[in-house]
């Protein structure tokens, strides 16, 4: 990846030191504030932002969930090739290049598994658009709320109020649900999300903490206990419902399986209610974030990655790219114009050979020198071609103080 028209990056150093496997094709999402990252020097949409690998030249795809410069607040999914187990892991995010045009790319999200398993996605990143690019968008009823969510935005629902797609299960041999959720209160039932009207295959939450998986199409439930954590934090709850039963995950821990199986469901997916055909009851009262609904089983590495978040750290600026220019003069300060004068770049301190250019008509220019701002290098001036230091030549110490 060419970075040379990029002005700063960072390290991002990601801790898998607790994992105790080799991760691949891994997503971590990376949020940014005024804390950690300078807003000011990146486009107002984050257009320029780019990621690599810890070689610093391999470009990594990402997603940019949300980027707000106003409040200085960003959600970047990035998806990392390998991570080694119990380990860390350096890759790097670029930035300051006004020219640059996204790479943003939703898919790595959207089917994280690469097989177009995922049927909808729901993101709720102020809206209730499908982001699975199979168009099933949700349609809210009553109070249209968002927070502070897991990761960027998510759905605030206030016991009055629920979403409604144009997907239905019908043919479906398998549906996954996989969702975020946070809230605290004690409901006698809480309706969460499902396909919902006069056949339901929905998922409940009955007295605070257990899970109910209600099929009305035959009037059967089972209930597991203290499933649901109503503590207010977030919590990944995954549910795969197939004809072998329904298995029970909660933060990417299998629980439980109960012994109901798959059936043909024609009323649409609703979120934060499950309709009664004669009653609207029981809506969720809470916070939802990043809903996935796919069509088979999940692995148990799949579903791990879709409920843990590694800890990461991000590292200081370093101004990537400096621009020095000059005019070779002799030791009487008369420029040389007649011949070409060989220029070499050094580090002033440990004497590291930065760049080697040639004078043109007595002027030299040298771009993208990897210098922090306000460094000092020392530049030589040489008509041999290689440097010998015993030239009439004048050269000097530069600060670098000079962006592109």
């Amino acid at each position: 990846m060419e970075l040379n028209n990029w002005l700063y990056f960072r390290e991002i150093q990601i801790d898998a030191t607790n994992i105790n496997m080799n991760l691949t094709d891994w997503l971590v999402a990376i949020k940014l504030d005024s804390n950690n990252f300078d807003f000011s020097k990146t486009q107002p949409s984050g257009a320029d932002i780019r990621f690599t690998d810890s070689d610093k030249t391999t470009s990594l795809d990402y997603w940019i969930e949300n980027y707000d410069t106003n409040n200085q607040k960003a959600t970047i999914w990035v998806k990392i090739p390998s991570i080694l187990a119990n380990s860390s892991k350096s890759i790097y995010i670029w930035y300051g290049n006004p020219n640059a045009i996204t790479n943003s790319n939703i898919t790595i999200i959207s089917d994280p598994f690469n097989d177009n398993s995922c049927l909808a996605f729901y993101p709720f990143d102020g809206d209730t658009n499908d982001y699975s690019g199979n168009g099933y968008h949700g349609t809210w009823y009553g109070n249209e709320q968002y927070d502070g969510g897991v990761f960027g935005q998510c759905a605030k629902f206030d016991g009055e109020s629920y979403i409604e797609t144009s997907f239905n299960s019908n043919s479906l041999t398998c549906v996954v649900y996989s969702f975020w959720l946070s809230f605290n209160n004690n409901p006698e039932s809480q309706k969460i999300l499902g396909f919902s009207g006069s056949s339901d295959m929905a998922i409940q939450i009955m007295n605070g903490t257990t899970a109910r998986v209600y099929f009305r199409s035959n009037l059967v439930y089972q209930d597991v206990s203290n499933f649901f954590i109503n503590d207010g934090s977030w919590h990944h709850y995954l549910f795969i419902i197939d004809n072998n039963g329904t298995k029970h995950y909660r933060d990417g821990t299998f629980i439980t399986t109960t012994t109901q199986t798959i059936s043909s469901v024609t009323t649409p997916f609703r979120i934060g209610l499950v309709i009664d055909d004669s009653n609207l009851s029981n809506y969720y009262n809470g916070l939802m974030d990043q809903t996935h609904i796919f069509n088979r089983p999940l692995t148990e590495y799949e579903i791990l990655s879709l409920s843990q978040q590694l800890p990461y750290s991000i590292g200081d600026e370093i101004f990537h790219g400096s621009k020095l220019s000059g005019v070779v003069c002799d030791k009487y300060g008369i420029p040389i114009v007649d011949k070409p004068v060989k220029i070499f770049i050094f580090d002033k301190d440990s004497g590291k050979l930065y760049r080697t250019t040639t004078s043109d008509k007595g002027k030299w220019e040298a771009d993208h020198l990897p210098v922090a701002e306000n460094s000092k290098v020392l530049v030589v001036y040489t008509l041999e071609g290689d440097y010998r230091g015993d030239n009439d030549l004048v050269g000097g110490e530069f600060s670098i103080t000079q962006p592109l």
